[in-house]
């Protein structure tokens, strides 16, 4: 059975230095009155969510493809950011 896990990010802000920076997102699969933090890097990610290895490669390597790598530009980040942005992961296994 697959279902999908959906990440959306709701802001943004700096970090702990120039090389990180933290979102606010909720995760509805999880909980969705929860606000979750998520600390990037680009290569690490610090976080409080459920998810699987692979998953959370997949979400460093999505959320690297459109916001970038550091340094971070934190006012570029806000206006491609917007309103939110979301991904959506597959977890579970096909039917077929």
């Amino acid at each position: 059975m697959k279902f999908q896990i959906v990440i959306h990010l709701m802001s943004v802000k700096p970090g702990k230095n120039k090389n990180w920076v933290t979102f606010e997102a909720y995760v509805g699969a999880l909980d969705r009155n929860r606000k979750y933090t998520i600390d990037f890097c680009g290569t690490e990610m610090h976080h409080g969510l459920s998810l699987t290895d692979d998953e959370i490669e997949e979400l460093k390597q999505r959320i690297g493809k459109d916001f970038g790598y550091p340094p971070f530009n934190i006012e570029n980040m806000k206006k491609i950011l917007g309103k939110g942005k979301s991904y959506t992961l597959i977890r579970g296994k096909s039917d077929n």
